[in-house]
Order: C-alpha cells, then sequence, then structure tokens
C-alpha cells in the first residue's frame, strides 16, 4: 500500500478536506451540496473512495478550480500540523454552537 501521503486518492481527499473547513462547513453541508452524505465525503477526505466524474467537476467548480487541480499535480497546499489543529478547533467550535443553536 503506497504512503498516505502519495497515494492519489488521500490526496484528492485532502484537497476537498481543504475546500470544505476554508468555507468553515460541516461533512453534512458540504455533503448537501452534491447530493451525498456525511459518511460519503469523510471517506472521500480520508481517501478511502473518490467522488464519482460528476461530483469531482461540481465540487471543482464549487471551489473555483479545475479537475485538474483537484485532481492531480503536486500544487498540494500544504498545512502545518499546527494549522491543522487550529482549523480542527475550529470546526470543533462551529459544530458546538451550531448544536446549541439548533437546539
Amino acid at each position: 500500500m503506497a504512503e498516505k501521503n502519495t497515494d492519489k486518492h488521500y490526496i484528492i481527499g485532502q484537497r476537498i478536506k481543504n475546500i470544505r473547513l476554508s468555507r468553515g462547513m460541516t461533512l453534512e453541508e458540504f455533503g448537501a451540496l452534491f447530493s451525498a452524505g456525511k459518511g460519503l465525503v469523510s471517506r472521500w477526505e480520508r481517501g478511502i473512495s473518490t467522488p464519482n466524474p460528476e461530483r469531482i467537476k461540481a465540487i471543482a467548480e464549487f471551489a473555483n478550480i479545475s479537475i485538474e487541480e483537484l485532481t492531480s499535480g503536486s500544487d498540494l497546499i500544504t498545512i502545518s500540523k499546527v494549522e491543522f489543529n487550529r482549523l480542527k478547533e475550529i470546526e470543533r467550535k462551529y459544530n458546538e454552537i451550531k448544536r446549541l443553536v439548533d437546539n
């Protein structure tokens, strides 16, 4: 099995995750845009599966990037562990606030 950071599915998944997090969206909110459940989006982000061609096109359009930028090349924007952890903390706080507001 390929190293995670070089596996094409994983790289595409990380690009999708970066797009979602940059928009401050939950798995559910992001998935709803592409008729996908949160479990499916999670599998994309973890590199377990990749979106079908129609969804790849729609995600690329949503992110205002080309299909090629989403699926190939070495232009993956890498973020430090500190930045990643900060994004995860923001996501956690967002979900907590959303849960409070929804109740």
